[in-house]
């Protein structure tokens, strides 16, 4: 009835696999954003050059001003993709129940988004919220569609396997 414990090093892959796959959304968020921003829209660039005071009254006022729909939209649909591929790195990393800590970071980045959106004035809580369900649900789909692509993978294996023998 007891478990065997887990070896410290084991853990350390499993903390790392974890703590990478927060960092590296957060990270793929802010690159998505400010490289689009920066690039493609000039209201943005118009902001960001006027200072970081500006760029925070106009996010905490009316942040469409700043980053128009056709940019966030396209922030979230890059982040989402990004998002996708920290499902499978997940899947790919973990030591141990690889859908568990894919559910593990999805609940975590879902926290997360959920003390932002509380604490963001109210014209930018629409923005976290999008936040707080698409990237987590992404990574989910991510490790889910890594998983069927592993099992498929066995499940043909073991038929040509059979075959052969």
């Amino acid at each position: 009835m007891l478990q065997e414990p887990i070896p410290p090093g084991t853990m350390l892959r499993s903390f790392l696999t974890v703590s990478s796959s927060l960092v590296l959304t957060v990270v793929s968020s802010i690159v998505a954003t400010f490289g689009l921003g920066l690039t493609c829209f000039p209201q943005f660039k118009k902001y960001y050059d006027a200072g970081d005071e500006a760029l925070q009254a106009v996010m905490s006022n009316n942040p469409s001003d700043a980053i128009p729909p056709l940019m966030f939209w396209s922030a979230v649909l890059l982040t989402a993709v990004a998002c996708l591929a920290i499902g499978y790195y997940i899947i790919k990393t973990a030591p141990f129940s690889h859908f568990a800590h894919a559910i593990f970071v999805a609940v975590l980045l879902f926290i997360y988004y959920l003390q932002t959106a509380i604490a963001d004035p109210p014209a930018k809580k629409t923005m976290t919220l999008v936040y707080m369900i698409v990237f987590p649900m992404a990574i989910l789909i991510g490790a889910q569609w890594t998983i069927n692509r592993m099992v498929r993978k066995h499940e043909s294996e073991q038929a040509r396997m059979l075959d052969e023998g």
